[in-house]
């Protein structure tokens, strides 16, 4: 997949005067080529043109992942900061991924970044500028996790997947 370093025109999220990532983080966070992303979302999501979006998805795909009991995350990222972070607790516990695992963080068919485990469950509100249903999921785990409008957390698995080494 190729992938492009983050642009503060295309990714004005990532350069939050009040909230950014470390440079270190910064750089391991890595937007596909549009191309890229097109490329996954057909072969992962839905290779209908008019599908192009989480909420455009037809009620018969896959990805329609029922809610998990798990902290409102809109409660969580609009609160003070706290430690430990309580999205951040539950998706390390729920999830159990090695920290250097590759994410693949999807928006829309057009823009899907890749980012390391640790490096999304240190940066996570970053990626929550759009709450229309943006998910994540692993090409190297079967679990995929939505952020619903209004705080809802989802939790499906991708059909037919089996991690490695199964």
């Amino acid at each position: 997949m190729e992938t492009r370093p983050l642009d503060s025109a295309r990714d004005w999220a990532f350069f939050d005067a009040d909230e950014r990532p470390s440079a270190e983080d910064a750089v391991t966070i890595r937007p596909l080529t549009e191309p890229a992303a097109r490329a996954v979302w057909a072969r992962l999501i839905s290779g209908d043109a008019s599908e192009r979006h989480p909420m455009l998805l037809g009620p018969d795909r896959w990805l329609r992942p029922a809610t998990c009991a798990a902290p409102n995350w809109v409660d969580v990222w609009n609160a003070p900061r706290t430690e430990p972070d309580p999205i951040t607790a539950f998706l390390t516990e729920l999830l159990q991924w090695p920290p250097s695992m590759p994410i693949l963080f999807f928006w829309m068919r057009e823009r899907v970044v890749s980012v390391p485990w640790a490096v999304f469950l240190r940066t996570w509100r970053l990626f929550l500028f759009d709450d229309e249903a943006p998910f994540f999921l692993s090409l190297e785990a079967p679990q995929v996790v939505t952020f619903y409008p209004r705080g809802r957390l989802g939790l499906c698995a991708r059909p037919g997947h089996r991690p490695p080494g199964l």
